[in-house]
């Protein structure tokens, strides 16, 4: 036979408890806390760039007491400021960070906040609008980009060309970041096996430097390399993520077509 055990509770006890840590916290001590208490203490992976989205929302909404980041009003409001100049990527990643405070928040004991702004019908985190990789770098471009080089090896460039013009080229041929690619050191590189060893803590901008990392992701598939291969070389942790990064030009499609059939026409000829 099973036995139940109830527990009863003051509901004027239980109230004060939920709102202990409420009274006189803000926004900006709470997401001290969280970064303290569970960022750091947990391990969390990157926890500067963690850091500076944090400090983006307190900047802009730190001063409101704690209970203010349960309404959507307010987080929209961070949302309108922060927006200015910023991709829209850039924006969903800090949403994202607040998400993750504010549920850990909420599952505290006493917790910071009995319920979320992000839900169906509250504010959502709308992936699809953020920018695709499309842009692609014709041989035209990149051999104005490298001539570009060339022009800017004099003393008063402080004779960058040189040095740029390398890591261009290793930007398409590895596919690295701009902070990957200029933190590379002589130790990071072996070159009797002609590779480069990219440390964990290095990995994660008209014309950026990613859309070079981009073109050379591209070039890879257009060479035949296999879509799980690249998303290893990417460091990405999703092969859909890799998939934004591959796009398809005209010229490309009509030869990848153009071989298709190519092969098909052959074995009709031999099956005759």
């Amino acid at each position: 036979m099973k036995r139940r055990f109830v527990v009863r509770t003051c509901a004027a006890c239980s109230s004060r408890n939920a709102s202990a840590f409420e009274e006189g916290v803000t926004i900006a001590g709470f997401l001290d806390r969280y970064y303290e208490n569970y960022v750091l203490a947990e391990g969390l992976r990157d926890p500067v760039t963690i850091q500076s989205r944090l400090k983006a929302v307190r900047a802009v909404i730190g001063d409101l007491p704690v209970n203010a980041l349960e309404k959507p009003a307010d987080i929209l409001r961070f949302k309108a400021a922060f927006r200015k100049g910023r991709e829209v990527a850039t924006v969903n990643r800090a949403w994202s960070t607040l998400r993750a405070a504010i549920n850990w928040g909420r599952f505290q004991d006493p917790p910071y906040l009995t319920t979320t702004p992000f839900h169906r019908f509250g504010v959502t985190i709308k992936v699809k609008e953020e920018t695709k990789r499309d842009r692609r770098i014709g041989l035209q471009e990149e051999q104005a980009l490298l001539a570009a080089c060339s022009d800017t090896g004099g003393p008063e460039h402080k004779y960058a060309g040189p040095s740029m013009h390398d890591r261009i080229i290793g930007a398409l041929e590895t596919c690295c970041r701009r902070g990957e690619m200029l933190r590379i050191q002589n130790r990071h590189i072996d070159w009797e096996r002609h590779q480069i060893a990219i440390p964990g803590r290095h990995a994660k901008d008209d014309l950026h430097w990613h859309d070079i990392r981009h073109e050379g992701a591209c070039r890879l598939l257009a060479d035949g390399v296999d879509i799980r291969t690249i998303q290893l070389m990417l460091g990405h942790a999703d092969i859909k993520q890799t998939q934004r990064y591959l796009n398809i030009t005209d010229e490309e499609l009509r030869k990848a077509m153009t071989g298709v059939w190519e092969r098909r026409r052959q074995l009709r000829a031999v099956s005759q």
